[in-house]
């Protein structure tokens, strides 16, 4: 069996790979949530906008989230094969 072993460099990479995600979400998602929260406010049919909305922003979670932290994926990866 190949033991996985955690050293400093591994840590590092992966505080690094967890702030860039959190700028990610922090900054790109929340101002495209704020800003079509607002433009559906401002049409005849609120809701059905907002769904759409949700509907899309779904889509840039879902395909942001497939590319984060690709150490932690060799990781997990690795530990299943144990």
């Amino acid at each position: 069996m190949s033991e996985i072993k955690v050293n400093m460099e591994n840590i590092e990479t992966l505080k690094q790979q967890f702030s860039e995600w959190a700028f990610y979400l922090n900054n790109c998602v929340e101002v495209l949530v704020f800003t079509l929260a607002l433009a559906s406010l401002g049409t005849k049919s609120p809701s059905t906008n907002a769904l759409i909305s949700f509907i899309f922003l779904s889509t840039v979670c879902f395909s942001g989230s497939r590319n984060k932290l690709e150490l932690l994926k060799k990781l997990r990866k690795k530990k299943n094969k144990i």
